[in-house]
């Protein structure tokens, strides 16, 4: 049975497609859904680098948790108003690990995620989160295409 579901979100169209199929399984017994969005250190090294930017990593990483933070409570409200329990968690690190550890964690009973991230530049550079995620995972995922 499904009870605790752990969904990593980058806020992309990809993940929008799964907060929708995740409420299609709000029938088979979903308890919970855990959100969890992976703030990617290793990008944050190189955006000033990139950009010139007037901002020093840590305004830079600030801004980053806050509009996180934003999106993280608008989709935790569109599980809640479905009647599913829902609480967000907002880490640093290396995405895949943090999402496999984060599993574990919490004791997901299944992880859902998009096939493909928000940023195709960052998979070509890094690799698929999604592809690492479903080949170290100890527990159940679904990818949604």
């Amino acid at each position: 049975m499904i009870r605790r579901i752990l969904f990593p979100t980058d806020f992309s169209p990809h993940a929008q497609k799964c907060v929708n199929f995740i409420l299609q399984l709000k029938d088979c017994g979903v308890d919970e859904v855990i959100l969890l969005h992976v703030v990617d250190t290793r990008i944050l090294r190189y955006t000033e680098e990139i950009f010139e930017s007037a901002l020093s990593e840590d305004q830079l990483l600030e801004e980053c948790r806050e509009t996180c933070a934003k999106n993280l409570a608008e989709t935790e409200s569109v599980f809640q108003k479905a009647g599913i329990k829902t609480r967000s968690l907002l880490r640093m690190g290396v995405p895949f690990s943090v999402i496999l550890k984060t599993a574990e964690e919490v004791d997901a009973s299944l992880i859902v995620l998009g096939h493909r991230g928000h940023n195709l530049a960052e998979e070509l550079l890094l690799g698929s989160v999604a592809e690492k995620v479903l080949r170290k995972s100890k527990r159940p995922v679904l990818l949604v295409r």
